[in-house]
């Protein structure tokens, strides 16, 4: 396993990026935490500075004080230091996560497909499976998600938010759609049991969210999209023009590679047989790109790929497929987004 992801458990088929240990099928969160390596926990410890003082003998001591209002984050296996955060920071433990998981769903039906680490632990993850499929034509279906996330370093705050995984190509697909929740944040300042309920209200709306999903998808797969419309959205996300400091326009080479690739990718994606010259087909493009082509700052292929994962759940693929699916919308006159 390489740097970024530490460890990482996942049920069923190899995923696309080819990393974790594989278990038989979905486990219950006592079992997933384990396999997942995530079976450990943060202290909160007082943080030192060295300061040099007299000694009262013409000499000089050093001193270790204590630096007032933070604390270490240190975990518990290793000693690795996590982060240094204030002292309202409130850790929220990886067995919490769990427990939160199966909260939400119900003990019975919560079960864990995929769990991990990134960057040294610093950020974590879980996606449960949940009783939901979108079925967007007889042949291209979404699988539905609940993911969790949690980090120690103040990255992320605790959250729990519905996706997507579109199966003919394994493309994650995050949508915030207008008038229904994604899902819930917890802050590291308060407690998270006390916002079981309120997210249970919110996560037990999963039904709603995923018809709406479906009700989206549907309308986007029976809206035809032109390579016109395809060119010029992806020339607006991927290789906008900007004027330099001599004030001549210009496009950047890899930015114009981008583009192209994605114009080509929405007539030869993975299952754009099945969703050809559609608004469907646009959003899947994008999404596809950014989860299987992009290209990160590492030619070390598994740290690529670890940088991938961690972009289209929480950065920059995650931000260029909601854009994608706002300006699709506009296009073709639908309001998706919310």
């Amino acid at each position: 396993m390489a740097a970024e992801i530490e460890t990482m458990m996942y049920a069923g088929e190899t995923p696309w990026h080819g990393l974790g240990t594989r278990v038989p099928q979905d486990l219950p969160a006592g079992e997933a935490i384990v396999a997942a390596g995530l079976n450990w926990k943060v202290e909160k410890k007082p943080v030192y500075h060295q300061v040099e003082a007299d000694d009262g003998n013409g000499g000089i001591a050093k001193i270790q004080k204590v630096i007032p209002g933070v604390n270490a984050l240190v975990r518990d296996t290793d000693k690795q230091v996590m982060s240094v955060m204030s002292k309202e920071y409130q850790p929220f433990q990886n067995e919490e996560m769990f427990a939160f998981g199966e909260a939400l769903v119900g003990t019975k039906r919560a079960r864990f497909h995929t769990a991990g680490s990134l960057n040294g632990g610093r950020r974590v993850w879980a996606l449960i499976k949940t009783d939901n499929l979108i079925e967007v034509t007889s042949k291209d279906v979404v699988e539905a998600y609940l993911l969790l996330a949690n980090s120690f370093d103040g990255s992320l705050s605790y959250r729990a938010a519905f996706t997507g995984t579109r199966v003919v190509c394994q493309n994650t697909l995050n949508a915030a759609l207008a008038g229904v929740k994604q899902g819930v944040s917890v802050r590291h300042t308060g407690k998270l049991a006390d916002r079981i309920a309120e997210a249970q209200q919110v996560l037990g709306l999963a039904d709603g969210y995923f018809a709406k999903f479906q009700e989206v998808a549907k309308a986007l797969v029976a809206t035809p999209y032109s390579d016109a419309q395809m060119k010029t959205l992806a020339t607006d996300l991927f290789a906008p023009a900007k004027v330099d400091a001599e004030g001549n326009i210009k496009v950047s080479d890899a930015g114009r590679e981008n583009a192209g690739k994605v114009i080509e990718l929405f007539t030869t994606g993975k299952g754009h047989d099945l969703i050809a010259g559609t608004a469907w087909a646009a959003y899947n493009a994008v999404a596809e790109f950014t989860d299987h082509h992009a290209r990160t700052r590492t030619t070390d292929r598994a740290t690529a790929q670890e940088n991938r994962m961690n972009s289209i759940y929480f950065g920059t693929a995650n931000t260029l497929k909601q854009a994608a699916l706002a300006r699709i919308g506009k296009d073709v006159g639908m309001r998706i987004a919310a």
